[in-house]
């Protein structure tokens, strides 16, 4: 993929670890992480998805369904990489599929 598709594509940003480890248990990409705006915090970029808004509703309301076991490795996952930016001077991670 090059830099111009990458940057026409549409992406779910977000700050919230456990909706992050929740969509990549469900199945989606995380494409990067970015520094965010609010300090020490990054920016979770993951790919869309046609069920993205219906999964995000579920999880803000407690209906959401998931394999627990995908969700702890997506959990321990993201939260590794938190580390690696935290301790690299808040420079960008690159993200690696779960598996």
């Amino acid at each position: 993929m090059n830099k111009k598709s990458l940057d026409t594509e549409k992406h779910f940003k977000t700050l919230d670890l456990f909706l992050a480890s929740f969509l990549v248990a469900k199945g989606l990409n995380l494409i990067r992480t970015a520094p965010s705006s609010v300090y020490n915090q990054i920016v979770f970029v993951l790919e869309d998805h046609k069920d993205l808004e219906t999964w995000s509703g579920d999880f803000y309301n407690g209906e959401a369904e998931v394999n627990v076991q995908e969700f702890i490795k997506s959990m321990k996952y993201l939260r590794s990489l938190i580390y690696q930016f935290k301790y690299n001077n808040n420079k960008n991670v690159t993200a690696k599929n779960v598996e």
